[in-house]
């Protein structure tokens, strides 16, 4: 059964705790998951399936962690019945699915190499795919957001049945 498929019946197994007022909080802790495991997939250079970035060429360390704005920029919204996962951060999309650019009102792209420090000019660079959220069309939610979203929702559903939240 693929990630949705058993997200899918955890919520609904929830839905009568929403219906009974708690699942903005449920959603606000599964939303916090989600910022949770997005950071985590940065700081551990994977995606969220557990497969390592592609290294960086163009300069040292760790791939999206240059300055942080990327893995700073996660935010959830929650409802009754669900979350909202937004990143707002330029570039996110090509790095979540990798792309080629190519100059647009120039001859050539140019830019510093980190590493080396050397003028690079190119025709066109390719951004590897570095995929930091799940999509449904990679593979569904993955054993590894599925088990913290599955440990979330128990924890929050027995908080709720012993009155603690």
């Amino acid at each position: 059964m693929r990630g949705l498929d058993r997200l899918a019946r955890y919520r609904a197994n929830l839905a009568n705790l929403a219906d009974m007022g708690y699942g903005h909080q449920l959603q606000g802790a599964l939303g916090d998951e989600a910022v949770v495991q997005y950071q985590l997939g940065i700081d551990q250079s994977r995606d969220p399936y557990g497969v390592p970035y592609e290294a960086l060429k163009t300069r040292v360390g760790k791939p999206l962690d240059d300055t942080g704005a990327m893995r700073n920029g996660a935010r959830t919204t929650p409802s009754n019945r669900s979350f909202v996962f937004t990143v707002d951060r330029v570039g996110f999309k090509t790095h979540q699915r990798g792309a080629t650019i190519t100059p647009r009102f120039a001859r050539a792209l140019v830019f510093r190499n980190q590493a080396s420090g050397k003028l690079v000019m190119a025709q066109k660079v390719v951004i590897p795919r570095r995929q930091m959220v799940p999509e449904e069309r990679t593979g569904g939610l993955g054993k590894i957001w599925l088990t913290a979203f599955e440990r979330v929702a128990k924890r929050e559903a027995r908080a709720i049945l012993r009155g603690g939240l």
